[in-house]
């Protein structure tokens, strides 16, 4: 409609400008990003989305009258709250906004220490390390990073830079792969009827195969028709 000049012309609704917005939410208590999103239907305030577009938006603590949080404060509340890893401080953290539910703004923090210092763990040894994956019965790169966040874990970056490094083989104390000739490999694949790209990628990490991409660096790849001995 060329008439169109929005919701709070078109009902009839005082038009609310950022200083009485913040006002409103401070008055009922608005204390997280979550808990304005959940009330913005009943409120008829502006979305998270509109709201950060106003040109005094400024961030969500200054919006929700919150006093910014030191890191020391937020790493003696995380030890009360007996919090031991990223997963559970990203759980807590979405439902209190004073504290940074981001890991890149935690690690921009000038006092940052790492992981284990914030959240009062143990620090774990290179060794040390190595027994909790084995306990837990990790057995693939893929498997450590799924599992790294949740149980506290150096990211597969981090792991691979220690000094103590040896490889996966070594760290998750495995058999080493078998290193593949590629007619080896198309024998073995053709022994057990794979027949399609997607069903070679899926059996690939069971069977200790190489990856699609290196097969497909292989000298002697001519394509998949070949390799799984298809007709064209």
């Amino acid at each position: 409609m060329p008439e169109w000049e929005g919701w709070d012309e078109f009902l009839g609704r005082e038009i609310m400008t950022y200083d009485k917005l913040k006002d409103a939410v401070q008055d009922v208590g608005i204390t997280s990003p979550l808990d304005y999103r959940n009330n913005v239907k009943e409120k008829g305030w502006p979305t998270p989305q509109t709201l950060k577009k106003m040109p005094e938006w400024k961030s969500w603590n200054e919006f929700l009258g919150i006093k910014e949080i030191t890191y020391q404060d937020l790493k003696k509340s995380v030890h009360q709250a007996g919090i031991k890893s990223y997963d559970e401080y990203r759980e807590v953290a979405r439902l209190n906004s004073k504290w940074p539910s981001s890991a890149v703004t935690l690690r921009k923090m000038p006092e940052w220490e790492g992981w284990d210092k914030f959240l009062g763990r143990e620090i774990m040894t290179y060794d040390k390390l190595k027994d909790a994956v084995k306990d837990v019965g990790i057995t693939s790169s893929l498997d450590y990073r799924n599992n790294a966040p949740k149980n506290g874990w150096p990211s597969n970056q981090t792991l691979t830079t220690m000094p103590e490094w040896e490889g996966w083989d070594k760290f998750l104390d495995r058999e080493p792969k078998k290193e593949w000739t590629y007619e080896e490999l198309k024998l073995a694949i053709r022994k057990v009827g794979v027949k399609s790209s997607k069903k070679y990628q899926n059996m690939t990490p069971s069977k200790g195969w190489p990856a699609v991409d290196t097969l497909r660096n292989l000298p002697e790849w001519e394509g998949w028709d070949e390799f799984l001995g298809r007709k064209k």
